[in-house]
């Protein structure tokens, strides 16, 4: 149960992530936000998701998590070029990056002001 709670936000969200990435049409045109923004965002969750992982039990390297988020940012605009209306961009991979690394380390860094919070409090 343990491992569900530390790694249950993560793997839900990379479904979350594979099915959009499965959808030949996203049905976002309508916004007026640019595919970089929305990337961004998207993985901006993921980035939070993984440090939640980290912060709760899963004890490997920060890099480790960091990695693994950019991967499967790659990873995933390899896959949408096997999905018709689909098209894999390196901009893409970027703003895929830039969202786990800001997303990653701003759990890290609110996390670690509330427990340095909840230090002071106790004593």
């Amino acid at each position: 149960m343990r491992q569900v709670v530390v790694w249950g936000p993560a793997a839900f969200w990379v479904a979350v992530l594979f099915f959009l990435s499965e959808w030949e049409s996203p049905g976002i045109e309508f916004i007026a936000v640019h595919d970089s923004v929305v990337h961004f965002s998207l993985y901006t969750v993921l980035g939070l998701t993984l440090a939640w992982a980290r912060v709760r039990g899963a004890r490997y390297h920060h890099g480790v998590f960091l990695v693994l988020g950019i991967v499967f940012g790659v990873l995933d605009e390899f896959h949408q070029g096997f999905v018709p209306g689909r098209t894999p961009a390196i901009s893409d991979v970027f703003a895929d990056a830039a969202g786990v690394i800001i997303g990653y380390a701003l759990f890290v860094m609110i996390f670690a002001r509330w427990l340095d919070s909840r230090a002071v409090a106790s004593t």
